[in-house]
């Protein structure tokens, strides 16, 4: 077997360090293992990163980092345990896979200036995808596609593909990996670093600072926070008030020479917009919109008052709530939740208060709606991962977990 020039790896590792500094953490912790049973390089669910030297050797310093970083990447979005989660168990449905978490990652280090092979790497127009969606986007489009699935690299366990089998064993002493406990470590250590290179004016792109914002945030309980924030937002409604004409003041007998406005306050209408896109669960959908509709019942928000739109790139349904599925269409396409904001402003009445349950994989509107309050809930384990873009600043945001 060719030798490894690890001269090369270092420098790829040197470069990692000099222009992408906060990928370090995890890259120093997997242990190299050189074999030519891979085809270019993998990553096990233990964290050790097995390199082809043939392969390797062939690469300039700059795409063997990206090699580097492609492959933490795996490790770093869990792309393991989310093929787990999707119930990715045959070996057509681990190549599938493969293909979907490889073009997740590659068109975001596009996008960074890493340098991906735009010939030979799979990214999104390989599968005729869309850019910046989710591997299980990506994934179940593949599902549905007649054609066969493009070859791929075989990234291996750690990134939810094949078992290579030529993995080492767990408790093995050449190369002992990290554990799962040591995993979630080392993500919280590279999510700290992302936040602090950010905070002194380095580079970090917006993907990886939203994942890092979600790694670090502390979890709370999410049923409290909502109940919270809806409440807020009803009682500001509630509260505000303006004057008319078309209702005399309650004091014009005491002086009726002069007619005095009488006041008038809105009735709060509710716009719940569900992103039902592809990557979105109904278990997950169900039981948020059954949450919010509790809390609004609560503040005694009656159903005929609360309008819920399903959106995935355009709007599939727009009706009055009366059940907690009531009579839903599913998109099941991409994702953009500024048509469905959009969509919720225009109907009559217009709403005051704009619930938007989402996975958050969306573009946002560039400002903030007039006369209306908007409360976004991020849904599932996604939110808020790597790729997810942060919604505004004007929206009261609140991460839905199971």
């Amino acid at each position: 077997m060719l030798q490894l020039d690890r001269s090369k790896l270092q420098a790829a590792r040197l470069w990692v360090a000099h222009h992408r500094p906060y990928y370090s953490a995890a890259l120093y912790r997997c242990p190299v293992v050189v074999t030519d049973a891979v085809d270019t390089f993998a990553v096990d669910g233990r964290w050790r990163m097995y390199i082809n030297p043939t392969y390797a050797n062939s690469l300039t310093v700059g795409r063997f980092a990206a090699a580097l970083i492609h492959e933490v990447n795996h490790l770093l979005r869990d792309h393991a345990g989310r093929a787990q989660s999707c119930n990715v168990v045959s070996p057509a449905d681990r190549h599938r896979w493969n293909l979907a978490a490889d073009a997740e990652i590659n068109d975001d280090l596009l996008a960074d200036g890493v340098d991906v092979d735009v010939h030979t790497w799979i990214l999104p127009a390989t599968l005729c995808a869309d850019d910046h969606l989710m591997a299980e986007v990506y994934y179940r489009l593949m599902a549905t596609d007649e054609e066969s699935p493009p070859g791929a690299w075989a990234c291996g366990e750690g990134a939810g593909a094949r078992v290579l089998g030529v993995e080492l064993p767990d408790d093995g002493d050449d190369a002992p990996g990290v554990s799962t406990a040591e995993a979630r470590i080392i993500r919280h250590q590279v999510a700290r670093e992302v936040l602090e290179h950010a905070r002194v004016g380095g580079h970090v792109p917006d993907f990886l600072r939203s994942w890092a914002d979600a790694i670090v945030t502390p979890v709370v309980d999410w049923r409290r926070v909502l109940a919270g924030a809806i409440r807020s937002a009803v009682s500001m409604v509630s509260g505000s008030s303006d004057h008319t004409y078309q209702r005399f003041g309650r004091r014009n007998s005491t002086s009726p020479e002069v007619r005095l406005p009488g006041r008038v306050a809105p009735t709060v209408q509710v716009a719940v917009v569900v992103d039902t896109s592809g990557s979105m669960r109904d278990d997950d959908i169900a039981q948020a919109l059954a949450e919010v509709r509790g809390i609004l019942r609560s503040e005694s928000i009656a159903d005929h008052v609360v309008t819920v739109l399903t959106v995935d790139t355009a709007v599939a349904s727009i009706v009055r709530v009366t059940g907690v599925r009531s009579n839903w269409t599913m998109g099941r396409g991409g994702t953009d939740m500024r048509v469905g904001i959009e969509a919720a402003l225009q109907t009559r009445p217009r709403p005051n208060l704009v619930v938007v349950l989402t996975d958050g994989f969306t573009p946002w509107p560039d400002r903030p709606p007039a006369g209306a309050q908007v409360i976004v809930g991020l849904i599932g384990s996604l939110a808020g991962t790597i790729g997810c873009p942060s919604p505004p600043s004007w929206t009261r945001v609140i991460r839905i977990t199971s």
